[in-house]
C-alpha cells in the first residue's frame, strides 16, 4: 500500500494516523488482553462478553475517526 498511498489519497500522516488507530482497536477489543481479564474476572463474566460490548461502539468510533481524517 505505501509506494499506492498518493493515488488512496493517504498522506504520511494519514497513514501513520490508520495504523495507530488499527492497533488501538486492536488492543481494546482484544478478549486476551490484560485489562479485559481483569475487569471480566471482576465482574464474573468471560473476557469474550466484554470484548463483545466493546466491538460496536470501538467500530462506530473508528468509522467517525476516519470520516474525520479523510
Amino acid at each position: 500500500m505505501t509506494p499506492h498511498a498518493a493515488q488512496f489519497g493517504l498522506t504520511i500522516v494519514n497513514m501513520g494516523s490508520v495504523a495507530t488507530l488499527s492497533g488501538a482497536l486492536g488492543r481494546t477489543m482484544s478478549p486476551i488482553s490484560g485489562s479485559a481479564i481483569i475487569c471480566a474476572s471482576i465482574a464474573g463474566i468471560s473476557p469474550l462478553e466484554v470484548a463483545k460490548r466493546n466491538a460496536p461502539g470501538m467500530i462506530i468510533a473508528v468509522v467517525v475517526i476516519m470520516f474525520m481524517l479523510l
